[in-house]
């Protein structure tokens, strides 16, 4: 067949020049909890897997108990030994065990600070509180305190979070003094010893006819807080809504109807512009099938400004480090069978996904699994990959926080296809401007690797039907319309490019469906 070249501006073919190849370097990696001997799995944002990490000794992780990633890269994963003791599992971001925090009671939930310290939630028994832990950063136990988790008297405190400034907060739902239903409370914490500095109840739901649900606790940009809740008695999604208070306050409220907890996740996640992630309601009576994850801006939260649609249940979810993907577990009704991790570019909609089908109940957890939470609320004036950029401003970019040639002002690429005919699209983004003499595209660096053929880039050329380019040539869609792909080809294609200043974008999907 013939391909004719559309006719286009003289510095979009700029574009087109001689490329070489370049690999991506790929910071982030993402934590699976499973149930079988292989406790934690650690995928990369490939979904390749890279560790499989026996705890011992053999144990139990659940998706409540709420893992951290500190400024080093660790995990601090709350642990129930079957023989005891009681304990915080440390792992390097290799996968390397390293030694063991022992408590007296069960750990919950970790959250580390930019100082260092480690706080954590704990319980006593399957319904009881326990104190609150400070470690340090090579894992002594600093201090421990019932002051807080003594304010929840009916319930245990599964939540804890830390704001943009500094705040430590915990909360949960109990039954208010002289009553018998549950309302929702959250106490702030003295990070230096545990006492608490503020308390506040937030308003009844229910007006007392009921009870209601307290599931997720997250930082605002601002240094205020991000509560879920609903009710009456906590029905999943049903009347659930989000609410953001400085501790004292309602500041605003965002009902999230049909929305904020399937039975298998309740967890909000905030991402680097302060937008908010929450997943449907599943019900097998009326079909509501708990697969989406719906975005909301604070800024117009009538209705959600994005819908993703992920191939079954979601089971538990996680925002990427670099802004532009989340992951999730998902898996098919009843008993959910066929489990598969599943990678979700929230710029094209595209996904990938990798079966879990040898491992017992994996699950994404509540917490942070990946270093986004860190690096976006905890620590945000931190630098952790050290290229002088704090983290907050490179969240806020859609840039890596842990990647030294991710930037702000650096370029980005995504794989797409054409509908139909699964065509290749790849589209370009450089802040700077793709043509930019000091921050534009190197076209040298152009590359598109297939499977294990390399980089195709200039072979593929001969395949452009399209090139458009927005007015302000800061966005470039180059199409290989004429090199239509089959389904189930499963083909990995592996797109990156470099601007001038050395700042890399990459991205990585397999062919419709998608599915390795």
């Amino acid at each position: 067949m013939s391909l004719r070249r559309p006719k286009l501006p003289k510095c979009s073919w700029a574009l087109l020049l001689a490329a070489a190849p370049v690999s991506a370097q790929v910071a982030d990696q993402l934590l699976v909890y499973t149930s079988s001997a292989d406790n934690i799995l650690i995928f990369d944002r490939k979904l390749s897997l890279l560790a499989a990490v026996d705890l011992q000794p053999a144990g139990v992780v659940t998706i409540q108990k709420a893992p951290g990633i500190d400024s080093q890269g660790r995990a601090w994963i709350p642990f129930a030994a079957s023989a005891g003791p009681e304990q915080v599992q440390r792992l390097a971001p290799d996968g390397t065990i390293l030694p063991t925090v022992p408590l007296q009671y069960e750990p919950a939930k970790q959250v580390p600070v930019a100082d260092g310290r480690v706080f954590c939630l704990s319980r006593s028994g399957l319904s009881s509180a326990g104190p609150v832990y400070c470690m340090s950063a090579d894992g002594n136990v600093l201090w421990s305190s019932w002051a807080g988790p003594s304010l929840f008297t009916s319930t245990l405190p599964q939540n804890l979070a830390v704001t943009t400034n500094g705040e430590l907060w915990m909360g949960c739902e109990t039954a208010p003094p002289g009553k018998f239903w549950w309302q929702s409370r959250i106490a702030r914490i003295d990070p230096d010893d545990g006492s608490v500095l503020q308390s506040y109840w937030l308003p009844d739901l229910t007006n007392g006819v009921g009870d209601e649900s307290f599931s997720e606790l997250q930082g605002a940009l601002d240094g205020t807080l991000w509560i879920k809740r609903g009710g009456p008695g906590g029905t999943p999604g049903a009347s659930s809504q989000i609410e953001r208070t400085d501790g004292s306050s309602i500041l605003q409220t965002i009902p999230v109807f049909g929305a904020g907890g399937n039975g298998f996740t309740g967890a909000m996640r905030v991402d680097g512009v302060g937008k908010l992630y929450v997943v449907t309601v599943y019900n097998s009576q009326t079909g509501a099938k708990g697969n989406q994850l719906r975005r909301y801006d604070p800024a117009s939260p009538a209705q959600p400004e994005a819908v993703y649609t992920f191939g079954e249940i979601i089971i538990g979810y996680a925002l990427g480090a670099g802004g532009d993907d989340a992951f999730a577990v998902i898996g098919k009704p009843p008993g959910f069978p066929g489990k598969r991790l599943e990678r979700m570019n929230l710029v094209t909609g595209r996904k990938s996904a990798v079966s879990l089908e040898a491992w017992a109940s994996p699950s994404i957890p509540y917490g942070d699994v990946n270093g986004f939470i860190y690096a976006n609320i905890n620590d945000r004036q931190g630098d952790n990959d050290g290229d002088g950029i704090p983290n907050g401003v490179e969240t806020a970019a859609r840039s890596n926080p842990f990647d030294p040639l991710s930037r702000p002002d650096g370029p980005k690429v995504f794989v797409d296809f054409e509908p139909g005919t699964n065509a290749i699209k790849l589209i370009y983004q450089d802040p700077d401007g793709l043509v930019d003499p000091q921050g534009g595209l190197d076209v040298a660096s152009l590359s598109l690797e297939i499977g294990s053929h390399g980089n195709v880039f200039n072979f593929l050329l001969a395949f452009a039907t399209g090139l458009t380019v927005s007015p302000d040539l800061k966005q470039a869609t180059l199409t290989f319309g004429a090199l239509p792909i089959p389904n189930n080809k499963k083909w990995r294609i592996e797109a990156s490019v470099t601007d001038l200043s050395g700042a890399t974008g990459w991205d990585w999907q397999v062919t419709p469906p998608g599915d390795l």
